[in-house]
């Protein structure tokens, strides 16, 4: 039974390792052989020393437990407690969530508060793994008297749930998916899966996050009609199959015809001409970027896999391409973890795609053949249908389902299709990858996601394969074209001294060798920098270098790849400051804005902070070297931070300081250099003033707050207006940079922070879940909805919201504090 809540510590994680995986396998065979009366002992099965006693323990009662409630046989947690002493603990815990999760699974509504009062030895970990379910997993319902079926789908120009139903993406059995506007967080576009029932695709998206796989922003359960709601970011409408079935996008010889007709299924979607991957396809043949895109799509897949997770379900119509060209894994609904499940009674996929092993565990009650291999199957079929071939041939006359599943699970195990009537030129390096993914045994396939994504990326960039065998003549006669140069210089030479040949070829082979080796690392290494990778980047370059020493003729090459390396060591340098920056940015705020923690000391705290960058040098900072090394991105996040965190300290300098002699050079040094980079001046200009201004220490604010169109200068005015002391006048600009930016944590925040400041909890309570909403692992928006609750009078629940923020804690102090509030409500 797979969880999707891992805090339970290592003792979870231990009962999912092989020993007591197979201990457990073996005692769910043993359950599925007896009868009733005859039911096996869990001790029977347990290892003979102490060492990982609990784990094994927790392993086998958990497939007890599974069997006995699909039985209809009541049993209880108490009962397993008073018999095994091992039961304590995590272990209690962890068995404990199991009966849980069972009962959910099984539509009932079990009360959270019930299992602290059934087992109080360990009552808190209980509710943290319980409030941690209820936040992350939003527990399934069902409609009235169960009958989820008779539930209506909503239609387009409806909203439900805060979602304003734009346009129907697509629809299944089970589930529509619209493109729809959220309402709270400024109209911005997402789309929108509605299911009349629960699965656990939101839980598994919420572990994967991989520039291949759509994330998930949000999950939730409309209270008016029982639906489920899970939020995701639109890219886009475009899929893998809709670009197959388009008869312009088969004719395409090149990855550019490829981005036009993307562009015309798409013309609304939001493009970069100079993106990576637009630029990556398009100089591309048309079975190169199919290599290309299956890379990605791997590694998208590897990245699942290493979290425990299966897909099951890859086909064409659940890869999203995005208008940049970049290939993205949707819809894992049928996803389950690897190890963790022993009899899955959901194995639904999609026939023309799924592996043997798939295939022949439909109507079987165990699924155990089925590991990440039969991904990488399904992702060989979707790249064979990308080139041109058909994964239901020879289906054709069978009428039934039945029928069709019988001739794919037969001809599937005994050998992989093949391309013969392919009319596409197929390179013979990508169908070697094809046919190895296609093996009919799951061992003859690539052992990971990861290698296949090695050798697809190999085709794209045309080079020699690494783990699938590629014939010899195609490897030739690349490798003669890689390196045709080197040969004609050699080959006067092998001519002329005919007793040498042997010797000189043997050389000249060793060198080439070497130098496509330190070629192949060059390319490596610029490929890493290019994604970001400096670290890598600089490994591969130094191991060129290595290699380029001993080549006097290519001095020039060997120094132009130490350059490179000296540059990918800078880069990631620069990047290693600038991303503790923004480790240290979010504490930061908080203190500067007056929100959590000593504001006195928070100055001193961002000095040091920024002296890595040399803010306060004569020299503009943000024309130094080291900073053109940044991606355009992170550079331009990076100047906008410091700007703003800058600008807070200065008002908050002005705020703390009675005397403004000591810092008021400081103060001025730092005005004067923003007024020269920010692109914020105006702000800047009248803080200067304030400061140069001895006589007259109150800055004048803008007239009209509704005609300044930049929420981030609103924000400003609002904090120039508290120097002035008018919490109204300076309330204005707040709720006014809150209208133009809704989706802006920090306004919201900070509109929910200064109601609440004036016991306003009317006022305040939307904004906070505006900001909850936005950022929901922030322990501080929750400690403030606690005190809102509070003021209304609902003790229960600030006291969950307090709760809340403890589990959220990640900084040593600020969970004393909550603690400290906590304690005093209770």
């Amino acid at each position: 039974m797979p969880s999707i809540v891992n805090n339970t510590g290592s003792i979870w994680d231990e009962a999912a390792e092989a020993g007591p995986l197979a201990r457990a396998r073996s005692f769910d065979s043993a359950w599925k052989r007896s009868t009733a009366g005859q039911r096996p002992d869990p001790l029977e099965f347990l290892g003979g020393g102490d060492s990982g006693r609990s784990a094994e323990l927790l392993a086998l009662l958990k497939v007890e437990l599974l069997h006995r409630r699909r039985l209809g046989e009541e049993i209880r947690i108490e009962s397993y407690r008073d018999r095994y002493r091992e039961l304590q603990g995590d272990a209690l815990v962890a068995l404990v969530y199991e009966e849980f999760c069972l009962r959910e699974e099984a539509g009932e509504t079990p009360d959270p508060a019930e299992y602290p009062r059934r087992f109080p030895d360990v009552a808190d970990r209980l509710r943290e793994i319980l409030e941690i379910h209820e936040l992350v997993a939003e527990p399934g319902s069902t409609a009235p008297d169960g009958e989820t079926g008779s539930i209506p789908f909503p239609e387009v120009g409806q909203t439900i749930g805060g979602f304003h139903l734009v346009e129907e993406l697509g629809r299944g059995s089970f589930a529509r998916v619209f493109l729809a506007r959220e309402r709270q967080l400024g109209d911005r576009s997402v789309a929108l899966k509605v299911s009349r029932t629960g699965s656990r695709e939101p839980q598994t998206l919420a572990r994967l996050q991989h520039t291949h796989i759509v994330p998930v922003h949000s999950y939730r359960i409309d209270p008016a009609t029982g639906l489920h709601l899970l939020c995701m970011p639109y890219f886009g409408r475009v899929t893998l199959a809709r670009l197959l079935s388009d008869p312009e996008f088969r004719s395409a010889s090149t990855g550019t015809q490829w981005l036009q007709v993307l562009d015309r299924l798409d013309p609304s979607g939001t493009r970069s001409a100079l993106s990576s991957a637009r630029l990556a396809v398009s100089r591309l043949s048309y079975a190169r970027g199919v290599a290309w895109w299956g890379a990605r799509l791997a590694e998208g897949l590897e990245h699942a896999h290493d979290r425990g997770i299966l897909h099951r379900d890859l086909k064409p119509s659940n890869v999203l391409i995005t208008a940049d060209g970049i290939p993205m894994l949707l819809d894992f609904n049928l996803a389950r973890e690897a190890d963790l499940e022993f009899a899955s009674a959901n194995l639904g996929g999609t026939l023309a795609y799924m592996s043997p092993e798939h295939l022949g565990a439909i109507g079987e009650p165990d699924d155990r053949a089925i590991d990440h291999r039969a991904d990488l199957y399904s992702l060989g079929m979707v790249l064979y249908e990308a080139l041109g071939a058909d994964p239901m041939a020879g289906t054709s006359d069978l009428n039934s389902l039945v029928e069709r599943w019988n001739y794919l699970e037969e001809s599937r195990r005994f050998e992989a299709p093949g391309f013969f009537d392919n009319p596409l030129a197929i390179p013979p390096a990508l169908a070697s990858i094809v046919r190895r993914c296609l093996a009919p045994e799951p061992s003859n396939r690539y052992a990971t996601a990861a290698d296949l994504a090695i050798d697809l990326q190999a085709v794209a960039d045309d080079r020699s394969l690494r783990f699938a065998a590629e014939p010899f003549v195609p490897r030739a006669v690349r490798w003669l074209r890689n390196h045709r140069m080197s040969l004609a210089v050699a080959g006067p030479l092998l001519l002329a001294v005919a007793a040498l040949v042997l010797i000189l070829f043997q050389s000249r082979a060793t060198l080439i060798r070497q130098e496509s080796q330190a070629r192949e690392l060059i390319h490596d290494g610029n490929r890493s920098a290019e994604l970001g990778q400096f670290q890598a980047a600089s490994a591969q370059f130094t191991r060129a270098v290595t290699l380029l020493d001993r080549r006097s003729d290519l001095v020039e090459l060997r120094d132009e790849t130490n350059r490179r390396r000296i540059e990918a060591d800078r880069a990631r340098e620069i990047r290693e400051r600038t991303e503790n920056f923004f480790r240290q940015a979010e504490p930061l705020r908080f203190q500067l804005l007056g929100f959590e923690g000593d504001r006195a000391s928070s100055a001193a705290r961002l000095a040091g902070v920024l002296r890595p960058f040399s803010i306060g040098s004569p020299t503009l900072w943000t024309e130094q070297p080291a900073l053109k090394l940044l991606d355009e991105p992170r550079k331009n996040q990076l100047i906008r931070e410091i700007d703003d965190l800058l600008f807070y300290s200065v008002v908050t300098q002005a705020l703390v300081t009675s005397d403004r002699g000591p810092v008021r050079q400081t103060a001025l040094n730092y005005c004067d250099q923003a007024l020269v980079w920010s692109n914020r001046p105006e702000s800047w200009r009248v803080l200067r003033d304030w400061w140069e201004d001895s006589n007259d220490p109150r800055p004048l604010l803008p007239a009209d707050p509704s005609a300044e169109p930049s929420a981030s200068a609103c924000f400003r005015w609002y904090l120039i207006g508290k120097l002035m002391f008018v919490p109204e006048g300076s309330l204005v600009w707040l709720e006014r940079a809150t209208r133009l930016e809704p989706e802006n944590f920090w306004h919201q925040f900070a509109l929910a922070f200064e109601r609440d400041a004036e016991n306003r909890p009317d006022l305040a309570l939307r904004p906070c879940d505006a900001a909850i909403a936005l950022r929901p692992r922030s322990p501080w928006a929750w400690k403030v909805r606690a005190r809102i609750e509070q003021k209304q009078g609902h003790w229960d629940r600030a006291f969950a919201d307090l709760n809340q923020a403890l589990t959220l804690c990640d900084r040593p102090g600020d969970d004393a504090r909550i603690r400290l509030d906590r304690g005093r409500l209770h």
